[in-house]
């Protein structure tokens, strides 16, 4: 019985899977990173053409990635010279908060 219940678990997943790819959404993982080194300095997962509620240093910001993750600062305030947004596609499916 319980190797029928990890079956039918890995068959809905691969579904969800399909049913994301199959509307064209997904998701990115968004890094933002210090100019001077390259280093990580935050990172977090967004879903492409959704907005997202984030906190950078101590402000909020909300950014949205596009289909290419290409990362735009809709609201908030990035200093620049500090930090870079760089996105990648990331194989998420499901996210909860």
């Amino acid at each position: 019985m319980q190797f029928q219940n990890i079956i039918l678990s890995i068959s809905l997943l691969a579904f969800q899977a399909s049913s994301v790819a199959a509307n064209g959404r997904g998701w990115c993982k968004v890094k933002v990173l210090y100019r001077h080194n390259r280093k990580e300095a935050q990172a977090t997962y967004a879903e492409i053409d959704k907005e997202t509620h984030w906190n950078l240093d101590g402000f909020p910001i909300v950014i949205k990635p596009d289909g290419d993750c290409t990362i735009k600062l809709v609201s908030g305030w990035v200093d620049h010279e500090t930090y870079y947004f760089k996105g990648e596609t990331h194989k998420v499916t499901t996210y909860s908060k």
